[in-house]
């Protein structure tokens, strides 16, 4: 056992990414493709996803798959029922009451929201672009059938939008306490009548809000329309199709977007019909560059600008194409740093979905990747088709995962329930040592500064687990009773607050 543990010490040491293990790292989207970030190189694997679109999943705190959903069930898809989605569990089998769910075949249609009053338990919020033009969730339990869940309630109307159908564009971001969520989307009138309503709920320990609405932005009658968080939570990005692109601030305490700055109007080609048909856009990792791609029946361009600039549209850089049959989709930043674009492999004779068993190629079997995208210009090192999937295929869309393991905002009004913070991340100085880490059983903390020391441990669901008040210098805890996971290690003493994340192995 002790060299068991000393070999994953050695690999946690290694491997970068051992100690970084996210949430939303297991992507599993396309034609059967799983890409899991929390290995480096990203392990390559076998999903039951068949979607050309929308596709969501989330991880444990150690990493491992719990559940994936798509926005339509194929065997019900190929038999006429195209508005019917699925949810499977970690086995790749449809959870047991997971099928039948309302949706359609387009893209950003669903998203898996933790319940912040129950680790077990799990919103997923979906709509049907045109079929079911409203806002659903289904409730997903992982205390059912031995941890591989059951889909408890399904189909719940959660608001019918005022009559208006909705957009291509369910995002979610953590509010600023650290534990609740932000659910976003936008809506618009199938008559061709322009509005600018945003629709927010807020996820609690309670349940879900009623919708919140705010008015802000140009007003637009298009469906093509998505959103985009950056990693800080504090900017929103809205494309369309008719090349609108427009940036907010946004406060995760209020839920409001404020400050709005045009990037890009809209504008037509009575040519080609539309312009610049803005298919996806995602920020640098230090979000100060933002990628937006854009795609029409001969080529998919992929811009770069920099959002930190006075004068945004003034920074449009044009960083490469790519001309069909291969068409680009949607953007993604991975937690390996990069930027990944899906690709589709599209003749234009009829849209290729599903694939026939024949059709493998470098436009489907490969995603295409900015391996630099905190730099400018070309050093961003954009390679086209240059990630394999193992054999699997891609088409356009990306799993539409959030960052489920962002911290509180720091030193916000609504920094009020403890947990680890941003501002504590950044700013502290420990002059404590914890070890081993991993631990299996025990562990042990030094305090360096030999003070009165308040020791608090947080799971990944933002839920105290433990909480002592020590009062040595050298002090052994007893931590068996957890589970394997990753935990943040909170510690309170006159000097100051500091944390640590520390990982039980067995």
């Amino acid at each position: 056992m002790k060299k068991i543990i000393a070999l994953l010490y050695l690999l946690y040491l290694l491997n970068p990414l051992y100690s970084q293990i996210r949430r939303d790292a297991v992507w599993c989207f396309g034609d059967s493709a799983l890409i899991d970030f929390n290995y480096t190189p990203p392990l390559l694997d076998f999903c039951s996803t068949r979607s050309r679109g929308s596709a969501c999943s989330i991880a444990d705190s150690s990493g491992n798959l719990l559940f994936y959903a798509n926005s339509f069930y194929l065997p019900l898809w190929l038999s006429g029922f195209n508005q019917l989605g699925v949810v499977y569990n970690r086995n790749h089998q449809v959870m047991e009451n997971g099928d039948s769910l309302f949706s359609r075949t387009l893209y950003k249609e669903m998203i898996i929201v933790p319940d912040p009053g129950n680790f077990q338990t799990y919103y997923l919020f979906h709509t049907g672009i045109s079929s079911s033009p409203k806002i659903y969730y289904s409730l997903i339990d992982l205390s059912f059938n031995g941890r591989l869940g059951k889909v408890t309630s399904k189909n719940i109307l959660l608001d019918s939008l005022n009559g208006n159908d909705i957009t291509e564009c369910i995002t979610a971001v953590k509010h600023g306490n650290g534990r609740d969520w932000w659910v976003f989307l936008r809506t618009y009138d199938v008559n061709g009548v322009k509005n600018n309503t945003f629709y927010k709920f807020l996820v609690t320990p309670t349940g879900i809000s009623s919708a919140i609405t705010q008015n802000i932005g140009l007003l637009t009658s298009t469906g093509f329309l998505r959103l985009y968080f950056n990693h800080a939570g504090n900017k929103l990005v809205l494309i369309n199709v008719l090349g609108l692109i427009e940036i907010y601030s946004f406060d995760r305490c209020t839920g409001q977007l404020s400050n709005m700055r045009t990037i890009h109007s809209e504008s037509l080609n009575p040519l080609t019909m539309y312009r610049n048909f803005n298919w996806s856009a995602e920020f640098s990792p230090n979000d100060s560059l933002l990628y937006v791609s854009t795609s029409d029946n001969s080529f998919s361009f992929l811009y770069q600008y920099n959002v930190t600039s006075p004068n945004i549209p003034a920074t449009k850089t044009l960083i490469d194409s790519l001309q069909n049959p291969g068409q680009g989709g949607e953007l993604k930043l991975a937690p390996d740093g990069k930027i990944y674009w899906a690709g589709i492999f599209d003749e234009g004779i009829f849209f290729p979905f599903p694939y026939p068993d024949s059709i493998y190629n470098q436009y489907n079997m490969y995603l295409s990747v900015i391996n630099q995208p905190n730099n400018p210009g070309f050093s961003c090192d954009f390679q086209k088709y240059s990630f394999y999937l193992g054999g699997k295929r891609s088409y356009l869309g990306l799993p539409n995962n959030p960052n489920y393991d962002m911290l509180a905002l720091g030193g916000s009004i609504c920094d009020t329930l403890g947990l680890p913070n941003f501002t504590i991340a950044e700013t502290s100085k420990a002059n404590i040592v914890v070890s081993p880490n991993p631990f299996n059983e025990f562990i042990t903390i030094e305090n360096e500064m030999n003070e009165n020391l308040e020791i608090c441990i947080v799971n990944s669901m933002g839920e105290f687990v433990f909480k002592k008040l020590f009062y040595n210098k050298k002090n052994e805890l007893d931590l068996t009773f957890l589970p394997v996971g990753i935990y943040t290690m909170r510690f309170l003493k006159k000097s100051g607050i500091s944390q640590k994340q520390v990982i039980k192995i067995n």
